[in-house]
Order: C-alpha cells, then sequence, then structure tokens
C-alpha cells in the first residue's frame, strides 16, 4: 500500500466514477488527489466553500512527504505560514521540557498553518492532479444495493442527483455523512474533553530559540495551547474535562503563564468557538464499497496535534487501496491493509495519549514509553522514538514511497581510515557512510547511516570529547550536502565527494587520513 499505483482503466459498468470523496478537507483532497495521480476518475464533493473555517493550525512534520505525494509542498511551502520547530511543554509533570523537530533526522521543521488557506491550497491539489472538485455539494446520504449488513455502498447522493462510483471514501469528519452507522464508533473513556478556542493580538512570543515552537501548558484538570499565527496573531485554546464546571475562558488565560506571555496589552479579535474534543474510534474502517478516513474513522485527544496527519495519512492509503483493486487486486486483502495500517498508527498514538495524560507529561516515561510500543520495528533510543513515533514518522506511507523512488545497493558505502595519534598511543577508526536504514548508527542524515568503527573505543568514539567534536563536523558536512533519499552514488558524484574532502581537510592534527575507499 506504500507505493503509488498507476491504473489505466476506464470507468464502466454503469458507474459515473472509480471513487467519489465526500470532504474537502486535508484527508478528502489527500485522497482524492492521490487516486486521481493513480490514474482514477475521481470527484471530490465539499459542502462548504473554500476557504472556510477550521480548527487545528499545528502541523506535524510527517505530512511533508504526503504533500510533496499529492503535489501540494512548494505550495505550502510558498504560503508564508510560521514555521514550526517542535513543542514546548510547561507545566507537565516535573519539569518543563522541549520536543525539537530536528532531533528526527527527517525534517527539522514543520508549520503553524492557516487552516483555510491551507485546505483550500490541498483542495486546489486535487483539482490540480485531475480530479472532478465540486464546492457547496454535500453528500446526503449513500447510494445503496443489496441488504442489511451484506448492502454495498454504490455513490452517493446529493441535492441534485444520485451519483455512482466503485469507492466511496468518506472523509466528512465526525459527521460521518455517508458511512456513519457502518463504522460502530465507541468513545474512548478517559478522553473526553472540550475545547474553547479564539485568535488573539499580541507581538510577545517566546524568546529564541522557542520562538517557533508550539506551546502547550498544564493547569490542573486542563491545559492551554498557545500558537504563533504571524507576527503579531496567536491561536490560543483551553481544553477542559468534559464533566468539569465550565471556566471562564479569557479569565483563564489571562492569569496562566500563556497570558503572561501574550503581555498585558493583549487582546482577544475574534470570537470564542467551542468543541466537544471527546476521543473516539471506529470499529471498521473499510467495508463493500467504502473507507473512512480521518475523523469519520476516530479522532484523538489534540494533545500532540495529531489530527491532520492522521485524516491525510489514511487518505493516502484509501487511494492507494482503490487504486491497487483497480489495477486486478483482492477488495477484501486491500481493506484488510486498509484497516491494518489505520489500527497500527491510531493505535500508537492512542496510546501515547492516554499514557501522557496518565503520567501528567512525565518527560522521561514517555520517551521511554515510545521505545516500548515501537520494539521489534525499530530500534531507536527513548527520546528519538517518541519524536519519530508523535511526528507520524513510523510507519508513514509516503515516506516509505519516497524513499523506495531511489533504491539504493546494501552493498554501496564509502569508508574513510582515520589514524588518531596523541603522544605515543595510536588508535584505528573507519568513518563509513551507508544507505539509510533501520540498522544502528552513530549518527543518520537523510539518505544515509553513518557509523565509526572504533575497536580501541569499544566501537563508541564519540563519548569522549575530543572525538565527538570532529566526528559531529564529519557528520555535519554530510547532513548539509544531502539533499534527501538520494543513493550513496548519486550523492558522491553529485557533489558529496568533494563535501566530505573539504571536511577531512577540517580535522585537528590529531586525526591522519590514511585512505579513503569503497564501492
Amino acid at each position: 500500500m506504500g507505493c503509488p499505483i498507476t491504473y489505466d482503466g476506464l470507468v464502466s459498468d454503469g458507474y459515473d466514477y472509480d471513487v467519489i470523496v465526500v470532504g474537502g478537507g486535508p484527508g478528502g483532497s489527500t485522497a482524492a488527489a492521490v487516486a486521481a495521480k493513480a490514474g482514477l476518475q475521481v470527484l471530490l464533493l465539499e459542502a462548504a466553500s473554500h476557504p472556510r473555517e477550521k480548527i487545528g493550525e499545528s502541523m506535524l512534520p510527517g505530512i511533508t512527504p504526503i504533500l510533496e505525494t499529492i503535489g501540494a509542498l512548494d505550495a505550502v511551502r510558498g504560503a508564508g505560514f510560521e514555521v514550526k520547530t517542535g513543542a514546548t511543554q510547561w507545566g507537565f509533570g516535573s519539569r518543563d521540557w522541549d520536543l525539537w523537530f530536528r532531533d528526527t533526522d527527517e525534517y527539522e521543521t514543520s508549520w503553524f498553518v492557516d487552516r483555510p488557506i491551507f485546505d483550500a491550497l490541498l483542495f486546489d491539489a486535487a483539482h490540480a492532479a485531475g480530479a472532478d472538485v465540486r464546492q457547496n455539494t454535500p453528500a446526503l446520504g449513500p447510494l445503496l444495493e443489496g441488504e442489511g449488513d451484506a448492502a454495498r455502498i454504490v455513490g452517493v447522493r446529493t441535492a441534485k442527483e444520485h451519483l455512482r462510483a466503485r469507492h466511496v471514501i468518506d472523509a466528512s469528519g465526525a459527521a460521518a455523512r455517508v458511512v456513519g452507522e457502518r463504522t460502530l464508533r465507541r468513545t474512548i473513556e478517559g478522553l473526553r474533553h472540550r475545547a474553547h478556542y479564539a485568535r488573539w493580538r499580541s507581538s510577545e512570543r517566546l524568546p529564541p530559540p522557542r520562538n517557533q515552537q508550539a506551546l502547550f501548558v498544564g493547569l490542573n484538570d486542563a491545559w492551554i495551547w498557545c500558537f504563533p499565527l504571524g507576527p503579531d496573531l496567536r491561536s490560543v485554546g483551553l481544553v477542559e474535562l468534559e464533566d468539569a464546571p465550565r471556566r471562564d475562558y479569557d479569565a483563564t488565560v489571562r492569569a496562566s503563564t500563556v497570558g503572561e506571555l501574550l503581555g498585558a496589552n493583549a487582546e482577544r479579535i475574534s470570537p470564542l468557538r467551542h468543541a466537544r474534543d471527546w476521543s473516539y474510534r471506529c470499529e471498521h474502517v473499510a467495508g463493500p464499497g467504502w473507507f473512512a478516513i480521518g475523523d469519520a474513522a476516530g479522532f484523538i485527544d489534540p494533545i500532540l496535534s495529531t489530527g491532520v496527519l492522521l485524516a491525510m495519512h489514511s487518505g493516502l492509503a484509501a487511494a492507494n487501496a482503490c487504486a491497487a483493486i483497480a489495477s486486478g487486486g483482492s477488495e477484501a486483502d486491500e481493506k484488510t491493509s486498509y484497516a491494518d495500517a489505520h489500527r497500527s498508527m491510531f493505535d500508537d498514538m492512542l496510546r501515547i495519549v492516554r499514557f501522557y495524560y496518565e503520567q501528567n507529561g512525565d518527560r522521561d516515561a514517555l520517551f521511554w514509553e515510545s521505545k516500548r510500543l515501537l520494539s521489534g520495528r525499530v530500534e531507536l533510543k527513548p527520546q528519538k522514538a517518541f519524536m519519530m513515533l508523535t511526528s507520524g514518522l513510523i510507519g508513514n506511507l509516503a515516506l516509505e514511497a519516497a524513499r523506495g523512488e531511489a533504491p539504493r545497493s546494501a552493498d554501496d558505502f564509502v569508508c574513510v581510515h582515520l589514524e588518531e595519534r596523541r603522544g605515543a598511543e595510536v588508535a584505528q577508526l573507519y568513518w563509513l557512510i551507508e544507505g539509510r536504514s533501520d540498522e544502528p548508527a552513530l549518527f543518520q542524515t537523510r539518505s544515509f547511516n553513518l557509523t565509526c568503527l572504533a575497536p580501541r573505543y569499544n566501537n563508541d568514539p564519540i563519548r569522549l570529547p575530543e572525538l565527538r567534536a570532529p566526528l559531529e563536523a564529519l557528520r555535519g558536512a554530510i547532513d548539509d550536502s544531502d539533499t534527501g533519499f538520494e543513493s550513496l552514488t548519486a550523492w558522491w558524484s553529485r557533489g558529496g565527494r568533494e563535501a566530505l574532502r573539504s571536511a577531512l581537510e577540517r580535522l585537528p592534527p590529531e586525526l591522519r587520513v590514511r585512505r579513503v575507499f569503497g564501492q
């Protein structure tokens, strides 16, 4: 399911489209774009018109490869959105702490977006990919063939017509307008919250280096988010327990550390909006003729900003399943694979959110729980495991496909034989550059694993301060010249050789290059 599939068939057998996608948010637009790029005939229906108001401005790096897949990455990068470097946590657990996307080794930044603009850009990308798009066209319900549980969804009803399709992807949010009763939605106990949010005008933000961080502040039985959306525009939300007495939003914000950060002259400039943040999941996310994606398939508390990521990831997976079925794959098998992929990412995110609240945000506990969740899939240190998991870069189908587009031979390598001399002592070190994999490595860049064999130092030379700095400098030179997802041969011929040569020339005199060899 991870790789794009192309299909050259034509709509027939009484169908108007191969795929109808209901809902023009990030998940629906992703599904429509991917399916259209695969050669399917696609209709994307949006009940309102873009741009339309939507909450959820804080993005995760895991959407980046999906944006590239659907052809929207350049538009998003060029939209002027605020850059996001990670998240800062105040008042959760015994100490304050930061998460930095740069620690994922994949994408160092994401964005705080203006959702009306962001959603419109993705909707336009679906149109550019070849989907037939319609706005102000709500789906009123499904078209069915058959009876009872065996009934198949064969299209949707609108106010003006009945539209038939081989597959319907419901991306209409929590309403699940087409497939709602078939999903068997279950509320997730312990995560019943409500949110109140608005926009504020303030020129103040976290000081550098945290000036591009999402800020989360923990209170007793509640928490506040604060996101920078522009030079003097902030999104501020209060999330509290559903059954707790309702707090005064303005008074709570102003009395908190968020209020102190915004400053005495800050003012709320939008109406106060409200939402029930009841977490839920669906027992069924696919069935005869249909897929549910995004909030139609489940919703997890927004503490980790996973909503848009889950929507886009599930949209990608559902569209690839439709294309695989169209090219001769088994519908039952593809829907089982889709359900498994959705369940895996949803389960991991949900368990971390639950653990987050149970541990009151204790950093070390969260890191170790993330490593435990990922055990057997990838060996990572606890902090890296948490970052990769919560950033949406574990099991990301678009990222896997991007890596697969530039296959690398496992035998390709470059080795720099270094000799360290300190007085009469001599040590041999072998700096090894190989294609990126899940194998343990001293460092990783976008395309490569970097290790240093050093028998004298138990193959762990960076534990010595005198070696850590030069080895990190070598890593930095390779990282700076690595454009991402390329073969070692391509990197070497494109400029990697000169980048490595320049870095080796800057090594301290205690390190001497004996030879450079490889394949």
